[in-house]
């Protein structure tokens, strides 16, 4: 049993030409979704999903940079105590 979310459902009409409609119900029948629906909403979230994590992503490699940054330049200052 699926248990039922508390987020509020909200209807979206979406306008497609008919060989994309006809595209999808194919995609549908060999796939495991049920319903077009499910198939739609599948793409939108992973579209969000995917819009999520490159936001995070570019987040993250910034600080990445900043802590390599860091390092190379402490490795530089102790090279220069060594050499003194």
């Amino acid at each position: 049993m699926k248990k039922k979310s508390k987020e509020k459902i909200v209807k979206l009409t979406i306008r497609i030409p008919k060989l994309k409609k006809g595209m999808m119900t194919k995609i549908v029948e060999k796939s495991s979704y049920n319903s077009l629906e499910d198939l739609t909403r599948a793409g939108i979230d992973k579209k969000i999903n995917l819009q999520i994590y490159k936001d995070n992503m570019d987040v993250i490699v910034k600080e990445l940079s900043k802590l390599i940054d860091a390092k190379l330049n402490f490795f530089q200052f102790s090279k220069k105590i060594e050499c003194k």
